[in-house]
C-alpha cells in the first residue's frame, strides 16, 4: 500500500489558515521526509461553494454565503514540487483539460515529469464547479465530450507520437512532445471520476493508467465504492484493459 498527501493549495484549507507557497512546498518536504509515497494538488482557479450546493439542491450554510474559494495554480505548483522533493511522487488530482489546451498540457507534463526525474502523474478530469468555469470564461456545456476529444491528443502524445487530430473543440496538426522527458514510454495518466456516470467509466477503461474516485461526503461508504470498483471493473474487461 502507498499513502500520498493532498497538499493545501487551497484558501483557508490549512486549519482555516491560507498556506503561501513557501508554506506549500515546506509541508511536502515534511511530508517526504515522514515517509509518504506521493504528494497531490487540486486544480481550481475560484468558485463559491454556496453556489455549487445551491445547484445540487442543498442549502448552503450562512458561513459560506457570499466567500469565494481558490487555490494556487496546480501545475506551476507541481514545477516548484519537482525542485523541492527527492523521491515522492507527484501528482495532479485533478486538472480540469476543459481550462487548458490538451497539446499544451501533455506538453507541460512532460516538462514537469523531467524536472522530477520521472515522478510526475497527470491526473486529469472534465471538471466540476460551475461558477469556476463562468467566473474565468469557460464553457460548462459538454464538458464530457470536450475531455473524451483531449484524452485523443493527451493520451498519445504521452506515448511519444505525432497526434493529428480535427475534433469539434480541438485540433492539432503533427503535435508531439519533444525534447522528451525520461520515460521512455511517457508519465502516467490517471483519470479522476466524480460519480457513477457509464461514459467517465468507459473514458477510464480506454485511457487511463490510473484511476481516482470521489463519491462526495454523503455517499462515501464501503458498499458504494464496492460497487463502482465492480463497475469500473466490468468497463475494464468490455474495452480489453488488464486493470
Amino acid at each position: 500500500m502507498k499513502i500520498g498527501i493532498c497538499l493545501p493549495t487551497e484558501t483557508e484549507a490549512m486549519g482555516g489558515n491560507t498556506a503561501n507557497g513557501t508554506e506549500v512546498l515546506r509541508l511536502a518536504r515534511l511530508a517526504e521526509d515522514a515517509g509518504f509515497d506521493s504528494a497531490w494538488v487540486v486544480d481550481h482557479f475560484c468558485y463559491s461553494a454556496a453556489a455549487e450546493m445551491e445547484a445540487l439542491g442543498a442549502t448552503a450554510p450562512p458561513d459560506l454565503v457570499g466567500k469565494i474559494y481558490g487555490a494556487w495554480e496546480c501545475l506551476t505548483m507541481c514545477a516548484a514540487l519537482a525542485r523541492e522533493t527527492r523521491r515522492m511522487e507527484i501528482g495532479t488530482l485533478v486538472i480540469n483539460t476543459g481550462y487548458r489546451n490538451p497539446a499544451l498540457l501533455a506538453r507541460m507534463s512532460e516538462t514537469i515529469d523531467e524536472l522530477s526525474a520521472g515522478r510526475f502523474i497527470l491526473g486529469v478530469g472534465a471538471g466540476d464547479f460551475f461558477t469556476e468555469h463562468d467566473t474565468f470564461g469557460y464553457p460548462w456545456e459538454r464538458r464530457v465530450s470536450r475531455f473524451e476529444e483531449a484524452l485523443q491528443i493527451i493520451r498519445p502524445m504521452l506515448a511519444g507520437e505525432h497526434v493529428t487530430f480535427d475534433g469539434e473543440f480541438y485540433s492539432t496538426q503533427g503535435a508531439v512532445n519533444l525534447p522528451r522527458g525520461p520515460r521512455p514510454d511517457g508519465l502516467p495518466l490517471l483519470i479522476g471520476v466524480l460519480g457513477r456516470g457509464p461514459r467517465m467509466k468507459r473514458l477510464v477503461a480506454q485511457y487511463a493508467d490510473q484511476w481516482n474516485c470521489w463519491m462526495g461526503s454523503g455517499d462515501s461508504h464501503a458498499s458504494a465504492y464496492i460497487k463502482i470498483r465492480d463497475d469500473m471493473l466490468a468497463a475494464c474487461e468490455q474495452h480489453g484493459r488488464d486493470p
